[in-house]
This record gives C-alpha cells, structure tokens and sequence, in this order.
C-alpha cells in the first residue's frame, strides 16, 4: 500500500476532538497523530482530495487546510518521536 503523510490544520471554528473521533472511524485513514495545536498529520493511501471530501461530509461548516507532506523537502521542531513516523511513512516512497 502506498501511503502518503498529509497535515490537516483546523480552523478555529471546528472541534478538535469531534474531528478527531471522526477520523478513528475511518478506513482510508490507516494511523494519525497531533504535533501542533489545531494540526493532524494523517496518514492514508487515499489523495488528498478523497480526504477532503470525507471530513468536509461531516463538517461542512469551518475552515480546514489539508496538504501532503513532501517526504524530501520539509523542515520542523517537533518530538523526535513524532519526527520517527514522518519518516517512518516517508520511507516507504524510497
């Protein structure tokens, strides 16, 4: 399965948690996890579009932004281990 890592930043407007539940019920979404407030990485086979179309199904109201993660041309300050599954996925494009 060719998996790609993406990040999802919520507007202020929608619930974190609810869209967190949410995701935990979806199939296309095989693991996530919170780096940053208002911020999902996801992880999913799906294109970024099939993503956007799931969530904005259930909240239709708010402001969302979803982007895939270049495995080669990203920088950041994070937990290491949060820094591990990103290159965890990655790893599987090499």
């Amino acid at each position: 399965m060719n998996e790609k890592l993406y990040l999802l930043v919520l507007g202020a407007t929608l619930n974190f948690d609810e869209v967190k539940a949410f995701l935990d019920g979806q199939r296309r979404i095989t693991d996530w996890f919170c780096s940053m407030p208002n911020s999902i990485f996801l992880v999913s086979p799906a294109q970024a579009s099939e993503i956007y179309e799931m969530i904005r199904s259930k909240f239709q109201e708010g402001r969302l932004f979803l982007t895939e993660v270049s495995p080669s041309n990203r920088q950041g300050w994070m937990p290491r281990n949060h820094w591990a599954k990103i290159n965890d996925v990655n790893s599987e494009h090499s």
